[in-house]
């Protein structure tokens, strides 16, 4: 009997150093976090470590003095692509990461947190655009009314689901985008859109009668699906533990990889035409803009992700078009 154990363990031993070499491997490191390349060097990785793990590992072996929440890693798959290693509790091999492939190191400048960045980005409008109401009008009409509640339903909605819904991939972001975002809420929704319409100056349009009503109706019904998409993708990352293995099926995305971007861009549409100003149209259709880009990098990670499974009559965010 202790013999047979003694065997036994050893047997094991060799299994695990077996296994422990399949997948250690040596990764060229490429090293990017100042101006140019700043050299590269062989590094050993297992395909089990996590990402958090490997860039701890790396900075403290390139001996990089910036802080950690900075450093990005990222490489180039076989088809030219672009793949950054952004959920920091994913392991590499999650990533379909080849040894072949290098791993780029770069500064991502001064990070903050995700959920404060669109608590601040949301909060902006939701205080700007109600001031000109109360103090830019002497009397108000109905559809400055309707308005009103519109636009503070929109973001008293995304400010809760920032803080109880959305899950993030990414624990951080660059500064710059908190500066780029409050530049488009607070400035083009805010000050734009609350100032042009909440004037002595402004008219109700007539030009779609009492249809004008039902625009403000689908206005709410498709915020409503909006917040449906926000909890399917928050209940699919809770069960896949924060990780994209479940394809959602209904509320839209069985046309479109990003149907809560398609729900927006429609609330967004109903409230341009039912104020009919200028100012709505430009920050509607430059929303849209940022969506498709955003949705059709999305869309292709997803096919990626899926492969074979991902359907291929599924659009990134328009149905039948885009």
């Amino acid at each position: 009997m202790f013999f047979f154990n003694y065997d036994f363990k050893q047997n094991l031993l060799k299994l695990y150093l077996i296994f422990y070499y399949i997948i250690k491997m040596d990764v060229n490191i490429v090293n990017q976090t100042k101006k140019g390349t700043s050299g590269s060097t062989k590094v050993p990785l297992n395909h089990n470590d996590k990402i958090k793990d490997i860039i701890s590992f790396i900075r403290s072996k390139l001996k990089i003095s910036i802080e950690t929440n900075r450093i990005g890693l990222y490489f180039t798959n076989n088809k030219g692509k672009k793949i950054y290693l952004t959920n920091k509790d994913k392991t590499l091999s999650s990533y379909n990461f080849d040894e072949s492939n290098d791993i780029i190191v770069k500064d991502f400048g001064t990070q903050v947190d995700w959920r404060f960045v669109y608590i601040v980005e949301y909060f902006g409008p939701l205080i700007i655009f109600p001031l000109f109401f109360f103090f830019n009008l002497t009397s108000s009409n109905l559809t400055q009314k309707f308005a009103l509640l519109m636009g503070l339903v929109h973001f008293g909605k995304r400010i809760y689901e920032s803080i109880c819904v959305h899950k993030f991939s990414r624990e951080t972001m660059p500064i710059k985008n908190l500066y780029i975002n409050i530049v488009y809420y607070w400035l083009l929704f805010g000050v734009s859109c609350g100032y042009g319409l909440f004037n002595d100056g402004y008219k109700e349009s007539s030009h779609l009668g009492a249809l004008r009503y039902l625009i403000a109706v689908l206005f709410f019904y498709f915020e409503f699906k909006n917040y449906n998409c926000h909890m399917i993708q928050k209940i699919a990352k809770e069960e896949s533990n924060g990780e994209y293995k479940i394809l959602p099926n209904k509320e839209g995305f069985q046309y479109v990889s990003c149907a809560n971007y398609f729900w927006e861009f429609l609330s967004w549409l109903m409230f341009s035409l039912f104020t009919n100003s200028i100012n709505f149209y430009v920050f509607t259709f430059v929303g849209l803009y940022v969506m498709i880009k955003w949705a059709l990098e999305k869309h292709s990670n997803f096919k990626s992700l899926f492969g074979d499974r991902y359907p291929k009559e599924r659009k990134a965010i328009i149905p039948f078009v885009i």
